[in-house]
């Protein structure tokens, strides 16, 4: 096929596979055709390149459906089949420098008999951990080799970060539930979120992997299907690692506001029990107080001390009121 436009400048590398593991990089000269009885080729690029939509349309000759998807804004884990090809929008961790762990970055790809195109935004080490591999001549030999090697590196990524999850909840199960533990706290209320945030994504590009492994394309073998499935179980295995950790989060939490409340339940009680004890006593100083005549004992001079014995009277009386009825 001709193309007609200068290709554009978001295009990051295109190989065409030499069936043997290695990879011939196709240059400016060489990508003004694509030969329909060539190998396959892997066109990787970035789909916010300006044009780069409209080249990709032309050249490769793709339904206006997967050119949509491809360049999308934002999208989903999800996989759909059109025509002969097969569209999976995926999401990985995302390795940049500066990158928050719960971060999951898209990649796009699209497949057939012809072709790989992944489209992405920032930097993938799957992609490029694939291109060396191809340098190398140890990478994938065809298109179905292709799609398993990316989906399969990028599930091992999501396995890597769940782990970090782990280790840090262990970190935050270890440390002394006090209520002056700020740390703790702010701790499990990020990590929470962390995984809320992962999940969102990570459950949908499980059923995304499962129906991938379900297309029926004359490109992929059973052998491709099975090791889509295999990758799927792997991230199945993930989603429930994500609701255990979820869980383990949850339960720390509960018993972190548990013993808050117990504390905080203690020190009102214990008030409570003052308030009790000082109530009559407040009651006798606020009567005996009042600036009026003919308040008993006015004239005395030993009516203040037996006001005072009276009192502390009265209060160990109610002390021992409490003690027998198990207050205290």
């Amino acid at each position: 096929m001709e193309t007609i436009n200068t290709p554009p400048s978001g295009i990051l590398f295109f190989y065409r596979l030499d069936g043997l593991g290695g990879a011939e990089r196709l240059d400016e000269q060489t990508l003004t055709r694509l030969d329909a009885g060539a190998a396959p080729v892997w066109l990787h690029c970035d789909y916010t390149s300006p044009g780069l939509a409209n080249w990709v349309a032309n050249y490769f000759g793709l339904p206006p459906l997967a050119i949509q998807a491809l360049f999308a804004e934002d999208t989903r884990p999800r996989t759909i089949v059109i025509n002969d090809g097969v569209l999976a929008t995926l999401r990985g961790v995302n390795k940049n420098p500066g990158a928050a762990p719960e971060e999951l970055i898209s990649l796009r790809i699209w497949a057939d008999k012809r072709c790989v195109i992944t489209a992405r935004r920032y930097r993938f080490r799957s992609t490029e951990e694939v291109k060396e591999q191809l340098l190398q001549g140890t990478g994938p030999r065809t298109v179905a080799e292709l799609l398993v090697e990316l989906c399969g590196r990028l599930t091992g990524y999501l396995n890597q970060g769940i782990d970090d999850f782990e280790e840090q909840a262990d970190l935050l199960e270890e440390q002394p539930m006090e209520e002056e533990n700020r740390a703790l706290r702010e701790g499990l209320s990020e990590l929470r979120r962390q995984i809320a945030h992962i999940r969102r994504y990570v459950s949908p590009q499980r059923d995304a992997l499962a129906q991938l492994a379900m297309c029926n394309l004359p490109f992929l073998d059973d052998q491709s299907r099975a090791k889509f499935t295999e990758i799927n179980n792997h991230l199945q295995r993930h989603v429930e690692d994500l609701d255990i950790l979820r869980e383990r989060v949850t339960i720390v939490q509960e018993e972190l506001q548990g013993q808050l409340a117990e504390q905080m339940n203690i020190r009102m009680y214990v008030l409570n029990l003052v308030a009790a004890i000082f109530l009559p006593l407040s009651f006798l100083t606020g009567l005996f107080g009042i600036n009026v005549g003919g308040i008993p004992g006015s004239n005395s001079p030993v009516a203040f001390f037996l006001f005072c014995g009276t009192l502390l009277v009265i209060a160990v009386l109610l002390i021992l009121l409490f003690r027998r009825r198990r207050w205290f």
